[in-house]
């Protein structure tokens, strides 16, 4: 418990550390770990950056939003109260996607060994490269006439 007065009333009052302060410290420590991990890497930041944008852009969807005032007016209709409901739909949202991306990590690395035996996709060009373009990223002139 801290303790501290009003600027506005001053009146003293006990305050606690709560949720909140829970997950801005989690989530500054992940910032922290992502910088680190990707620091030579800028298209995996990128890809972090993209990616918590993107998700805290569809934490106010307005479905969400509308799901978090219904339950929160129920529990208020039944007497109970609601302090929690839209921390516990966030968990739930995060343990989905942990739960997808390791789903997706485990079979990406069970298929990989399956692939190392196919020919590549394009043919090499007269120039020595393969087939793309080495500005634009587009097939190059070789390998369309091929």
């Amino acid at each position: 418990m801290l303790t501290g007065t009003n600027r506005h009333t001053g009146i003293r009052t006990r305050t606690r550390i709560g949720r909140g302060d829970a997950c801005d410290v989690a989530t500054a420590a992940a910032w922290l770990w992502a910088l680190l991990l990707f620091s030579g890497k800028p298209v995996l930041l990128g890809a972090a950056v993209l990616a918590c944008s993107l998700g805290l852009r569809h934490g106010l969807d307005p479905d969400h939003i509308a799901a978090i005032d219904n339950v929160t007016s129920k529990l208020m209709q039944a007497g109970k109260r609601p302090v929690a409901v839209g921390f516990l739909l966030a968990l739930g949202h995060f343990a989905v996607v942990v739960l997808a991306s390791i789903a997706i990590a485990l079979a990406a690395s069970a298929l990989t060994g399956r692939f190392a035996g196919l020919p590549p996709l394009t043919r090499p060009s007269p120039n020595g490269r393969r087939g793309r373009h080495p500005q634009r990223g587009m097939p190059s002139p070789a390998s369309c006439n091929s």
